[in-house]
């Protein structure tokens, strides 16, 4: 399986293996979603998840 991540800007979508599957609490839907993606995808989002009150990262596993 390939990488989820789809550049917001230009609809790009990675093409790299998916090694990580991220879980994402979504508070305001009480809803929790799981994305997988690369290390490097993955890594950004994470960080990008910290200052987000809106998505709470539930965890980052290996796929």
């Amino acid at each position: 399986m390939t990488c989820q991540y789809r550049d917001p800007n230009g609809g790009d979508a990675c093409q790299d293996a998916a090694t990580r599957a991220l879980s994402v609490y979504y508070p305001e839907r009480e809803r929790q979603v799981v994305t997988r993606y690369c290390d490097a995808h993955a890594d950004a989002m994470e960080a990008e998840l910290a200052d987000d009150p809106n998505r709470q990262l539930v965890s980052n596993q290996e796929w």
